[in-house]
């Protein structure tokens, strides 16, 4: 918008929502309900035009404002509708080749398909559908590796940083945006089990997560992050953790340095000392000064290897994935993410409510034989009220992670209920 306008907006429909999107951040109503009228009336007004010179790239930015307003209100008809026309908008584009004449370059394109994704991701599972409602969103406008490189190499105002952040960054962000790939296999599981679709669309859906997720297992950043933090991503904790006391259910150590010394993550900018450009590239300043930010990155990795393994059992009944490890895991990075970080980080409360929940799902649908199954079983009762008690003892976290509002996966045995549980609760795609 800096870049089309001065002072003024002349697009109408932008106008409208750029309007209503201030008015939703400044808390009057009135004001959002006229201008989010008269959004939905110009909108209307264009759709009546011809298809080739209805809408432009202003229009697509207007229907992300609106997203975000509709998002923001828990609007969630209003949000369906902005990213259905969103979606036809876009398509409408692409097929006649106007990529280049909307977008000024390649990182602002990337910037709104990863804003309509994020949005899409936010939008509550509705069971009774009986095909996806958003297909070209979910699955054809996928975010590569690559695109959020990009995202982060280009992002304007951000800190100086090292090669190695960019990396984990870039991580970061696709392992959030592969989400919403995950959320379209699961919603397309219960259709096939509710006869609306079939098992091979699902095997479809899901050889195109596995796709998605081998591009970053099988990176170079990856490899490196791995080599990095090799003390807690190579040894096997699963089998060790049933030896830990039932009184003392604390966490191994993950061999990552202290939260306290990534200012970047704590939000001490202001603290950060000034360093030679050469020491800032090296793999030791990364390690001493990102203990935050690589916590937070194995959460999500952990966790969306975890959804990855649940899947293929309830799609192929099988999976080569050591489900259990993966969940394992997952419960020791956020038991000491907790210790870790202060207490005004809340958000990981709720983070690590969803994951001992999705932790505890993984216990129970995984073969419980020998070894493993004894130390699976020692881990679910960890994951239990007791520990979770336990652990806010230990760390003094206001925003107590509990098991309340959670499934009771003891009740839960039919796939359809397993996959409903999983996409009604919000906080599974929106950490």
């Amino acid at each position: 918008m800096k870049g089309s306008y001065s002072l003024f907006i002349t697009e109408a429909s932008l106008r409208y929502a750029s309007v209503a999107y201030g008015a939703s951040r400044q808390h009057k109503p009135l004001l959002l309900q006229r201008s989010q009228t008269s959004f939905d009336k110009e909108i209307g007004r264009l759709s009546r035009k011809k298809k080739e010179t209805r809408f432009s790239a202003d229009h697509l930015a207007g229907f992300l404002f609106m997203a975000h307003v509709s998002r923001r209100a828990g609007d969630w008809e209003k949000l369906k509708q902005y990213l259905r026309l969103f979606g036809e908008m876009f398509l409408e584009m692409q097929n006649a080749g106007l990529k280049e004449v909307w977008f000024e370059s390649e990182t602002t394109y990337i910037e709104t398909v990863f804003s309509a994704r994020g949005f899409r991701r936010a939008v509550p599972f509705e069971a009774h559908n009986k095909k996806d409602a958003f297909p070209y969103l979910d699955i054809v406008l996928e975010i590569r590796l690559e695109d959020c490189a990009c995202l982060i190499e280009n992002q304007v105002g951000a800190p100086k940083r090292s090669g190695w952040e960019k990396s984990l960054l870039t991580l970061m962000m696709y392992n959030q945006d592969i989400l919403l790939t995950f959320k379209a296999c699961f919603s397309e599981v219960v259709r096939a089990e509710r006869g609306y679709s079939s098992p091979e669309q699902c095997r479809r859906r899901l050889d195109i997560l596995r796709k998605r997720w081998a591009d970053s297992e099988n990176s170079v950043i990856l490899e490196r992050m791995k080599e990095l933090d090799a003390a807690f991503i190579t040894p096997k904790f699963a089998p060790c953790i049933a030896l830990l006391p039932p009184d003392n259910p604390h966490c191994f150590n993950t061999g990552m340095d202290p939260v306290s010394q990534d200012l970047r993550c704590l939000g001490k900018l202001s603290e950060l000392p000034t360093v030679s450009d050469e020491l800032r590239e090296t793999a030791n300043h990364f390690k001493a000064t990102c203990g935050g930010f690589r916590r937070l990155f194995w959460i999500r990795y952990l966790r969306n290897l975890t959804l990855l393994y649940i899947l293929e059992k309830l799609v192929l009944g099988e999976s080569e994935i050591e489900g259990v490890e993966a969940a394992t895991k997952l419960c020791i990075i956020l038991t000491d993410s907790l210790i870790q970080f202060p207490p005004r980080y809340g958000h990981l409360g709720e983070t690590a409510q969803h994951s001992f929940s999705l932790a505890e799902l993984v216990f129970r649908i995984s073969p419980m034989t020998g070894q493993e199954g004894i130390s699976s079983l020692r881990v679910s009762e960890l994951i239990g009220v007791a520990w979770v008690r336990s652990l806010c003892e230990m760390t003094g976290v206001n925003s107590r992670p509990d098991l309340e509002g959670m499934p009771d996966w003891s009740r839960v045995n039919d796939i359809p209920d397993i996959c409903d549980a999983l996409l009604t609760r919000s906080h599974y795609w929106e950490s």
